[in-house]
């Protein structure tokens, strides 16, 4: 019996989540959202990619994330990194050259995830810079601020619970697929620069 009322509650919690989805098409290439900024929207893709990178001036502490407090860890600044490094391709030659020793874009994800769900569930700005893939367009859904405001009335109090147990979910889904593959690429690179000394 509790069972039954726990899977309607989170079916219930589910489609108000679902009511506040509005279509959207990305153009390849696009940027999305920019670093230790707050984020806007909540992306839902179904397909294409989205890429995810960096600005070679802030980098993560090494030492990765020990608990949910330290998701939003200190950004240390550092010299831009002139070796592997991608470009955004905006603007003319010389902004190019400038983007190229700026970001790196070393991981990207596929359809089904979510982007943004983790930085306003725990109201963080961006740790990385999200864009869509340069080699395809991309479709999927999005949840403007201001809906998102909306579903979190409607839910922080009949659907406390469900809450809890989404915010878990964001949590453990943005480490595993996000920063942790980020803080990988980061490390190698940091790694290089030391063997080179």
């Amino acid at each position: 019996m509790k069972y039954e009322r726990e899977s309607e509650a989170i079916l219930e919690f589910q489609n108000v989540l679902l009511k506040y989805l509005e279509p959207m098409k990305f153009k390849k290439n696009v940027l999305l959202q920019g670093q230790k900024e707050s984020f806007d929207q909540v992306i839902f893709l179904m397909e294409g990619r989205i890429d995810i990178g960096y600005n070679c001036e802030f980098f993560l502490f090494e030492n990765g994330i020990k608990s949910a407090k330290e998701v939003s860890r200190k950004m240390i600044q550092r010299k831009a990194t002139r070796k592997k490094l991608s470009t955004l391709l905006f603007g003319n030659k010389k902004e190019k050259q400038q983007d190229t020793q700026r970001f790196q874009f070393p991981h990207s994800v596929g359809p089904g995830q979510a982007i943004g769900l983790f930085e306003l569930s725990y109201e963080r700005k961006t740790q990385f810079v999200y864009r869509i893939s340069r080699q395809t367009n991309a479709d999927g859904y999005f949840m403007r601020l201001s809906n998102w405001h909306k579903f979190r009335e409607e839910t922080q109090e009949e659907f406390a619970e469900a809450f809890k147990s989404f915010q878990k979910y964001v949590l453990a889904d943005y480490i595993n697929k996000i920063y942790l593959p980020l803080q990988s690429d980061q490390e190698k690179l940091l790694q290089e620069e030391e063997d080179e000394r």
